[in-house]
C-alpha cells in the first residue's frame, strides 16, 4: 500500500502509463517468471520484481511490433 501512495506521488512519465495498459500481461506471466527466478537461484527481491514486469512488458512490445509489420505488409 505504500507503495502505491508513493508511485501515485511520482510526475506521470511515459513509463507508468504503458505499464498500465499491460497490467494483464504482466499479471498473468508474473508467476512464471517468478518461478524461473527462483530456478534460477536469484535472490535479490528487487531483481525479481524488475525481471517479472520487463520481461512481459518486453514480449508485448515483440508482439506489438511483429502485429504492426504484418498489418503495413498487407495495407
Amino acid at each position: 500500500m505504500g507503495i502505491a501512495v508513493l508511485l501515485t506521488k511520482l510526475p506521470q512519465t511515459i513509463i507508468m502509463p504503458y505499464i498500465g495498459q499491460h497490467t494483464m500481461v504482466i499479471m498473468y506471466l508474473h508467476k512464471v517468471i517468478l518461478d524461473l527466478c527462483d530456478l534460477a537461484s536469484i535472490d535479490n527481491l528487487v531483481i525479481e520484481i524488475i525481471i517479472a514486469i520487463i520481461v512481459p512488458l518486453m514480449i508485448v512490445s515483440a508482439l506489438n511490433v511483429r502485429r504492426q509489420k504484418i498489418y503495413l505488409q498487407t495495407t
